[in-house]
């Protein structure tokens, strides 16, 4: 269903926030208080289908957390919510699609915790947090900052690990160019240790001990996200089948691991499943309506989330998507932002 994702989505840079600042600032001012890092239990629930309209984030139990701020990009983690707004960091540090990173619990302001952060990933059972700071690091001849990779412990408020390892060299390297050629920084945090892809070496630190190491060996999978995956549900019991027909449009289907088809119920003829909530639910786009010649949502045509499940096929449009504009988490697919329209 290639041609039709165009539709489907505004493809935005994975890549987000980075660089700690040296005092945290409220959402919207220029200073404020000494801010470290949150810390405490894990308390936001990660789990279900997770995205934000506006200024709020919508959780997979049902609740909300409002953070005062229109969301571009975001990532939850320990007790609330790591975003980025379409605020401009600054320009040293603009590579990499970097830009300031907040947090909020959903009470009070929010607090600026980076001036300059980019790749947020949170690991699945949200106690670590990760970015790349395009900021802090010492710079090249041309005023460029290296890049850092940081990993922050939420429960303990401290830095697990501040890395650059396999980011170049400022003394020697012309880092703008360095990076727009080789787009370092992709980054996948798991509850054990964070990775990622920097020039010319894989690099891992481990979360317990903070030890940092790398190899040369290319892991091109290991950063590959949906759609473009497996399509395979985490257990690997189910798979989406993804249908890429011309004309007439349809609907993926979903399909068990021995190769039995699941057609989907409940929807409108076109849909267009991206990516696994979990074990036994796949999400994605129902559309009502047509694509024009040009690939693009025609005249009238309406979109909303969707979620369906295995192995009814049974699929649930998501209430009060249609005819906004839909972010969910960094990581959970190539194109994290989707135009939803309303049919007018």
């Amino acid at each position: 269903m290639t041609p039709r994702r165009r539709a489907g989505q505004v493809l935005l840079a994975l890549l987000l926030a980075g660089g700690l600042v040296g005092c945290g600032s409220e959402a919207g001012s220029d200073g404020g208080d000494e801010a470290g890092w949150p810390s405490g239990e894990v308390s936001i629930d990660t789990s279900g289908l997770v995205y934000a309209i506006g200024d709020t984030v919508h959780l997979g139990d049902g609740s909300t957390v409002a953070v005062g701020d229109e969301i571009e990009r975001f990532v939850l983690g320990g007790g609330g919510v790591f975003y980025s707004t379409d605020e401009s960091g600054p320009e040293a540090g603009r590579y990499l699609a970097a830009a300031p990173l907040y947090y909020s619990d959903g009470t009070g302001k929010a607090t600026r915790l980076a001036e300059s952060a980019a790749n947020p990933r949170t690991s699945p059972d949200g106690r670590y947090l990760g970015f790349v700071d395009t900021i802090s690091g010492t710079r090249d001849e041309f005023d460029t900052p290296q890049a850092q990779v940081v990993v922050v412990d939420l429960e303990s408020g401290e830095e697990v690990a501040r890395t650059s390892e396999a980011m170049g060299d400022p003394g020697s390297d012309d880092l703008a160019d360095l990076y727009e050629d080789a787009e370092p920084g992709a980054l996948v945090v798991t509850d054990d240790t964070a990775t990622y892809d920097g020039v010319g070496a894989l690099v891992s630190i481990d979360l317990a001990s903070g030890d940092v190491s790398s190899t040369e060996e290319a892991d091109d999978e290991l950063f590959r996200l949906p759609p473009y995956d497996d399509r395979r549900s985490p257990d690997g019991s189910w798979r989406i089948d993804d249908v890429d027909r011309d004309y007439p449009e349809t609907h993926d289907r979903l399909a068990s691991s021995d190769g039995q088809k699941v057609p989907l119920s409940g929807v409108p003829p076109i849909v267009d499943l991206l990516w696994w909530v979990d074990d036994t639910t796949a999400a994605g786009i129902a559309v009502d309506g047509g694509f024009g010649g040009d690939g693009f949502y025609a005249d009238g045509t309406s979109a909303e989330l969707v979620r369906c499940v295995v192995p009814s096929g049974a699929c649930t449009p998501v209430d009060g998507t249609a005819g906004t504009t839909v972010h969910v988490p960094e990581g959970t697919v190539d194109g994290t932002t989707f135009e939803l329209p309303d049919g007018s």
